[in-house]
């Protein structure tokens, strides 16, 4: 309904009490309007529901058309949830309960308002469901995770399935709508796009979860990286400043992946006997059981009698890779000799022995159950290396882990475990050896590398490195494409055969060249200039390069347009850029007030020729595809370096009445359109050389939507254009041109 001026508006949704007062008063302003639940005064909910709470998004703006000096209130719902994901999600304020949690299906869009209670965080919380899935199965979800849900950008985050031990790389972007509205979009991130790497590039497997915290008392995502491999990571819980807890044995280092100038150290045990053949440990191919074979092989050792014949050598092979062995009993009289190598222990000249052989990694096989839902664990002695299920009694999949030598099973789990347990020294082994890490960077992914000390490297002991995926490349030519001309010319010709503008490239030169990983594309313009045609024009050049004394007098003067762009090719959904760089002249640019409205005629004239052409492109590209809405995540381009030097531009401009058909058009057209023309012309009346200069824009590592990247770029010579306005109002020449500009 109307509202009188000065007067203001008070706001109630069902359930609601009334809202704080909102002014109308001033259009163009956007807010926040927060609705306490109802409590007695409120209105009760139409759907007998309980009192609620809202968060309303408000815009004050004009209104459309001939009411066009009236003011419109706008009222949204603050937040919106969109899932974009091929799975159901549910979601539920972060302490609340699966209780009260709502599902939100694939291409399915909900409001969401907070339900304030004394000691809750605004934080949301999520989880993944199967397809299919109904929301009789929210009851059984983990509600551990705590988003944060206010602040424009995006978080990457990995889940795990209810009830199963598969991950998934959720994004959840927040945008901001019109006004004060805000979305927020599910939807999956590939593992090749997950926000951190960790890269093995040891001989010794690792363990990886990120580091307990108060908000994450028990990691749920645990993963093991075995040598020469490599795993994708992501933090399961936001938090101020997260870190990850990196596993070799026994020994642990908590490592902030954020940090690209992080690198150290591990000490881990060297498990081999000094001066004995050996090979790479590695995992027994049959566990034994460890309650089946004595204590013996619990502790990681088995005595074995050898014997070999009068100058004969005998051998046998073991279950698992040696770490030592010693003489227990003799049973002949010759001295004979023995050794191991790998998992095969042998003797010589005659020796005839009981051994007692130590193992690096032996292999046991270990029942362990998780009653009523809850956690079960067992010391197993020795630091476990890794453990698989080998036979499942129960129907969830539920959850294990291990942690030093600590194996625990979660979530109703009950199975038979196959399981690897290491030892991390023994007397008369080598001193301990370090491990190196270091974060690096592949593009957009930050990777945690680890590595032998260069002592251990030296040895020939690092296995086969993964190669990073902007290392992907055999440098050799696939294409090159090379093209020169001394001049190009193009003319925009109006209606009539009159000819407006005339722009000719001097010593134009385009090169391509692309190999296996990477392309180049290299473009310089010598000299750059474009002519105004129109008889009665005041300057005859409206753009030509514009140099100082000094490159005047060089031999060889600047090139007008220098561009360089280095891609790589084949990067999974997302456009990888390694370089572009960007350099223009300084440019002199003269116009006159005829030429500019000769041109918005032109332009106007036009205007529906090409949004139908532009309509016919997009549907011929689009064709015989699934329309779906929402359906599409904007691309992603990654920045390594971008290079855009200093723009320089000296403005010159003429007022000079007239323009050919301009009052004819002047008539038919809108008030708006014809108030727009007078101001620029007002404006534009007099100017002679202003200096206009826009600052180099340099971005580094920079991995964001096309779009978001696009407006961030033009977000910024707009304020700098809007800062260089006061440099046009000092050169006006009925000034006289006080500062010489």
């Amino acid at each position: 309904p109307p509202v009188t001026a000065r007067k203001r508006l008070e706001l109630r949704l069902p359930g609601s009490c009334w809202s704080s007062a909102v002014s109308l008063e001033a259009a163009g302003t956007s807010g926040l309007l927060e609705l306490p639940a109802g409590r007695g005064g409120g209105s009760a909910p139409s759907d007998g529901g309980p009192p609620r709470a809202y968060q309303l998004a408000l815009g004050v703006t004009s209104a459309p058309g001939e009411s066009c000096r009236s003011k419109m209130l706008l009222v949204e719902h603050r937040t919106t949830l969109l899932n974009r994901l091929d799975r159901p999600v549910g979601y539920v304020h972060h302490g609340k309960g699966g209780h009260t949690a709502a599902l939100l299906r694939p291409g399915e869009r909900a409001p969401f308002h907070w339900q304030d209670e004394p000691g809750l965080a605004r934080l949301l919380s999520v989880c993944l469901l199967d397809a299919g899935a109904d929301a009789a199965s929210l009851a059984e979800c983990d509600w551990s995770n705590a988003l944060p849900i206010d602040s424009v950008g995006e978080l990457n985050l990995v889940c795990r399935l209810s009830n199963r031990r598969t991950v998934l790389f959720l994004s959840v972007d927040v945008q901001l709508l019109s006004g004060a509205s805000m979305l927020v979009v599910f939807s999956e991130r590939t593992a090749e796009l997950a926000p951190y790497r960790v890269d093995n590039l040891s001989a010794l497997p690792l363990l990886i979860s990120q580091s307990p915290c108060a908000a994450l008392q028990q990691p749920r995502v645990v993963q093991e990286v075995l040598p020469a491999s490599r795993a994708p990571f992501a933090w399961e819980q936001v938090v101020a400043a997260p870190t990850l807890d990196l596993h070799v044995g026994r020994s642990v280092r908590k490592v902030c992946l954020d940090d690209l100038q992080r690198s150290g150290t591990i000490p881990c045990a060297d498990p081999r006997a000094s001066g004995a053949p050996h090979e790479p440990s590695s995992v027994i191919a049959a566990p034994r059981s460890a309650f089946g074979d004595g204590a013996g092989e619990w502790n990681g050792y088995r005595d074995v009698r050898l014997e070999s014949l009068h100058e004969g050598v005998a051998t046998t092979r073991l279950p698992g890779s040696i770490a030592r062995a010693e003489v227990r009993a003799r049973h002949s009289q010759r001295e004979g000799r023995f050794g191991w190598h790998g998992d095969e222990l042998w003797t010589a000249d005659g020796l005839r022995a009981t051994f007692r052989v130590f193992f690096v990694r032996w292999g046991l096989e270990v029942d362990l159950d998780s009653r009523g839902m809850r956690r079960s664990e067992v010391d197993l002695r020795h630091a476990v290396a890794h453990a698989a299920v080998q036979s499942q009694r129960s129907a969830s999949d539920g959850s294990f882990g291990w942690s030093d030598s600590t194996l625990w099973v979660d979530e109703g789990l009950r199975a038979r475990f196959a399981v690897t347990l290491q030892r991390d020294a023994l007397p008369g082994s080598r001193p301990p050896l370090e491990l190196r890490y270091r974060m690096v960077a592949d593009g957009p992914v930050k990777v945690l590398q680890v590595m032998p000390a260069p002592s251990a490297a030296a040895s020939g002991e690092v296995p086969s490195l993964p190669v990073l995926a902007s290392e992907e490349d055999d440098g050799k030519l696939r294409l090159s494409v090379h093209v020169s001309l001394a001049c190009l010319g193009v003319s925009l010709i109006a209606d009539g055969c009159e000819e407006l503008l005339y722009l000719s490239l001097v010593d134009p030169v385009v090169s391509y060249r692309a190999s296996s990983g990477r392309d180049f594309l290299s473009a310089q313009v010598r000299h750059l200039q474009v002519d105004n045609q129109l008889q009665a024009a005041s300057f005859p050049v409206l753009l030509q390069p514009s140099f100082s004394a000094e490159e005047a007098q060089q031999a060889v003067r600047p090139h007008s347009l220098e561009l360089l762009v280095q891609r790589r090719i084949g990067a999974a959904q997302v456009l990888y850029y390694e370089t572009v760089s960007l350099r223009l002249q300084t440019l002199e640019l003269m116009v006159d007030t005829v030429l500019v409205r000769t041109l918005f005629l032109f332009v106007l004239s036009t205007y529906l020729d090409l949004a139908k052409m532009a309509t016919a492109v997009v549907e011929a590209t689009t064709r015989g595809q699934p329309r779906r809405a929402d359906a599409v995540v904007p691309p992603k381009v990654y920045l390594r370096w971008l290079n855009l030097q200093p723009l320089r531009l000296h403005l010159s401009c003429r007022s000079v009445a007239g323009g050919r058909g301009f009052e004819a058009v002047l008539e038919n057209a809108p008030a708006s359109a014809v108030g727009v023309l007078n101001s620029v012309s007002a404006v534009l009346s007099n100017i002679d050389s202003a200096p206009l200069q826009l600052k180099a824009l340099v971005l580094d590592n920079t991995f964001a939507p096309v779009g978001t990247l696009a407006q961030a770029i033009g977000d910024s010579y707009r304020e700098q254009l809007l800062q260089q306005l006061y440099k046009l109002l000092l050169s006006v020449e009925l000034l006289g041109n006080p500062r010489g500009l």
